[in-house]
């Protein structure tokens, strides 16, 4: 489950602390071998943060949010909806080992 605050370190570092892991993070997702899982609100959360970084201009927090969109990250507000995706992503993989 994706967290903002480790996205908003994907995008802005500056004051940031433990930019490692969240890089290693965001390099696993790029990788687009995985499927990650993040709160609906996030982009709103996103935008409310990033709307008061005067670095981040109108072009570059849309190019973000894009990118977002782009990579394998499923939204949702429904616990449900990742418990089961979840449960059947274990009992698929765990008759391969």
């Amino acid at each position: 489950m994706l967290d903002t605050s480790v996205i908003t370190k994907w995008y802005y570092k500056k004051d940031e602390e433990d930019l490692y892991n969240s890089s290693i993070i965001y390099d696993i997702l790029e990788s687009k071998k995985y499927i990650f899982f993040a709160p609906d609100l996030l982009i709103y959360e996103l935008l409310n943060i990033y709307r008061i970084k005067l670095e981040l201009d109108d072009p570059r927090i849309s190019k973000i949010i894009s990118e977002l969109y782009d990579f394998t990250i499923i939204y949702s507000n429904n616990d449900k909806i990742i418990l089961v995706y979840l449960l059947n992503f274990y009992n698929k993989h765990a008759d391969k080992e």
